[in-house]
């Protein structure tokens, strides 16, 4: 935001990113639900997080198992008077922008089936994301493992990278690189190029097809193939889903979880080198979704196409 001079509130010169949100304040210890006093005067609405803070990946960092272990929750999700107030945001002109996890839990019931009216997508009720080692405990809660104990009837002895897909009713499905999954195993793909991706991912289906602009391919092999088609998973589906205007946007991955600053924001054009450098592979590979995609999206989002650019 400070990079593309977006005015940040109060006649401020910088956005702080300690303070200029809505949600939970980790320093009070308090949460502030979205509301049309946070909306008035604003263009942009940018949601992400939105699965919120639970006791364990707040109060004990060593607990955090990726966001997969069951834990009291402490704030997130969406409710319908939050998206109410979103809907009369559209309705007035707003841009609206949504990342994983606004669709998945704790978001669900009559408020889910309104954002995603207003995104032009549907959630399939899966997720999932890449591991670096199936027989990390760290990375795996226990309740996975449970239930794919049941599902495949034997003892949980993956080992090795590959996705791990969750069902919203509780299923799960694992698949390792090497024998279910090529490697890398999921790509974005645009009408030009494929990027590795390893971050989480929801799987949607785009209500209008037009609106696709960017997909996940999952990249298997023939045993991944058969878990895919049992479990009903695509093996390809949207991933960046827009109007020709940008006034709604999903993305259907954590795309702004990767790390990567712009740089200052007094200094031009570093995002457009970076990307022309990106695309002659003189950047690191992990780094091609930010400087390809991501970056140069959220950056026609600010300005957009009428110039209006206040979040």
């Amino acid at each position: 935001l400070s990079y593309n001079k977006a005015p940040p509130p109060e006649g401020r010169l910088l956005w702080n990113m300690q303070r200029d949100y809505v949600g939970y304040d980790p320093r009070a210890g308090q949460a502030v639900d979205l509301a049309d006093e946070h909306l008035k005067g604003h263009d942009v609405l940018y949601i992400a997080d939105a699965y919120g803070v639970y006791k364990d990946d707040y109060l004990s960092a060593r607990n955090q198992v990726e966001h997969l272990e069951f834990s009291k929750k402490i704030y997130g999700g969406l409710d319908v008077d939050e998206i109410a107030a979103i809907e009369r945001f559209v309705r007035g002109g707003g841009r609206l922008v949504a990342e994983f996890n606004c669709l998945g839990s704790p978001t669900g019931g009559e408020a889910r089936k309104r954002l995603e009216r207003m995104l032009g997508v549907r959630w399939t009720g899966w997720a999932a994301r890449h591991l670096s080692d199936f027989s990390d405990y760290r990375e795996i809660a226990d309740w996975v493992r449970t239930r794919w104990e049941q599902e495949f009837g034997r003892k949980w002895d993956l080992e090795g990278p590959g996705l791990l897909f969750v069902h919203e009713d509780g299923r799960v499905v694992a698949m390792r690189e090497g024998i279910e999954l090529r490697d890398p195993p999921v790509f974005l793909m645009t009408a030009d190029r494929e990027i590795p991706y390893q971050f989480w991912f929801d799987i949607v289906q785009a209500v209008n097809a037009h609106d696709v602009r960017a997909e996940f391919k999952i990249a298997f092999e023939e045993p991944g193939d058969r878990l895919l088609q049992a479990f009903g998973i695509p093996d390809t589906f949207p991933a960046i889903v827009h109007d020709d205007d940008l006034s709604r946007v999903y993305m259907a991955g954590d795309f702004s979880d990767s790390g990567h600053s712009l740089g200052p924001p007094w200094m031009a054009g570093v995002t457009g080198l970076r990307r022309w450098m990106s695309r002659l592979s003189l950047m690191p590979e992990d780094t091609r979704l930010t400087w390809e995609i991501y970056a140069p999206l959220v950056e026609q989002i600010i300005n957009g196409k009428n110039n209006r650019s206040k979040p």
